[in-house]
């Protein structure tokens, strides 16, 4: 592929220096077999907004047994000193293609023979990248899936997987809509990189969420097509209030939801202030037996904290029974939230 007309000249002006080779010999031992001839005509024949092909000339050396050329690439205009330091580019022959590189941006190459253990003078070359004018890179994968149950409220968890190039993406935008199409759907992020997203917003039983994310480069260019996954959210709410002492002012307990095998499922984390507050629970269908898992008392206090389970009362409401040993008679499996959401479920604790 040839370079449009100008475009060296151009590089020449960005990148003081370009296409200036240099030479640096490594001295050989005193009585060692000589060091081979460095590389010559070296150029960069093709640049593109990401990719950089270096080509060069070796010496007869090169096709010895065990010799070769050591390539190391540096950002900017200075080499690298040796052929252990900068990022080291594999070769193929005598020619080197290196991407993804950043756009608009200076490399230098720095290229050895080595033959027998012994490393020629270095020859360098200096080489600009173009103007973004590429797209990145679709996402390679995203994928949706419920959010750890160790959390309050699950909400659904997305996870990106980035294509390998995808160096110069600055921002992600990702998207949420009840129907197939991202047409009028909500932004929830437009900033950086996240290898994972939460949405937490979403826990209506039965509806399928729809989401779309795609990559945006450093110039403002859009990938050529979203990513798209979708979940279909199966879970439904538990609600209700809890009492403190009021003087539990700054103490920390839990609400805590339990399957029918005693299993812990799900905890709302919360700091209490005291008085009268809000709490739910967001889990799969089944029947819960639900706790107030009270702070841990001081064991140089004269009173103890005592946590209480939810419990029907027999005419459509709830008790709040004290929690000791074992769960409260009625409380095991009382929240049933196999068809639908349960709220006005009251639990508390208390001094004793």
């Amino acid at each position: 592929m040839s370079l449009p007309a100008g475009r060296t000249s151009f590089a020449v002006l960005a990148c003081a220096g370009l296409f200036l080779s240099g030479l640096v010999a490594i001295a050989a031992p005193a009585g060692a077999v000589s060091a081979p001839p460095a590389a010559s005509n070296l150029a960069v024949p093709y640049r593109y907004d990401h990719t950089l092909v270096l080509t060069f000339s070796v010496p007869a050396a090169f096709y010895d047994a065990g010799a070769g050329a050591v390539v190391r690439m540096t950002a900017g205009r200075t080499p690298a000193s040796s052929p252990t330091t900068g990022y080291a580019v594999p070769t193929t022959g005598h020619t080197v293609t290196v991407r993804p590189l950043t756009a608009s941006t200076c490399y230098t190459f720095a290229v050895w023979i080595r033959d027998h253990g012994l490393y020629s003078a270095r020859r360098t070359i200096t080489s600009l990248t173009l103007a973004d004018v590429t797209p990145p890179a679709t996402l390679y994968s995203l994928l949706a899936g419920i959010k750890s149950t160790a959390s309050a409220t699950p909400g659904i968890a997305l996870t990106l997987t980035y294509a390998r190039d995808d160096v110069d993406i600055a921002g992600i935008r990702i998207v949420r809509n009840t129907a197939p199409t991202s047409s009028g759907a909500t932004v929830l992020w437009v900033a950086g990189k996240p290898v994972t997203y939460v949405d937490t917003a979403p826990h209506a039983h039965g509806v399928r969420y729809y989401y779309w994310a795609i990559p945006r480069d450093t110039t403002g260019h859009y990938a050529a097509h979203y990513a798209a996954a979708s979940l279909l959210q199966n879970t439904w709410r538990i609600s209700g209030t809890y009492d403190t002492d009021t003087t539990s002012e700054g103490f920390h307990g839990d609400v805590v939801s339990y399957d029918t095998t005693g299993q812990q499922v799900r905890t709302d984390d919360n700091y209490y202030d005291g008085g009268t507050s809000s709490w739910h629970l967001d889990v799969a269908p089944g029947q819960y037996t639900v706790c107030q898992a009270a702070p841990d008392a001081d064991p140089d206090l004269h009173f103890q904290t005592v946590s209480t389970c939810a419990v029907p009362d027999g005419t459509g409401g709830w008790l709040d029974e004290d929690w000791t040993s074992d769960f409260p008679a009625g409380s095991v499996g009382a929240v049933d939230v196999r068809s639908g959401n349960v709220s006005g479920v009251p639990v508390s604790w208390h001094w004793d």
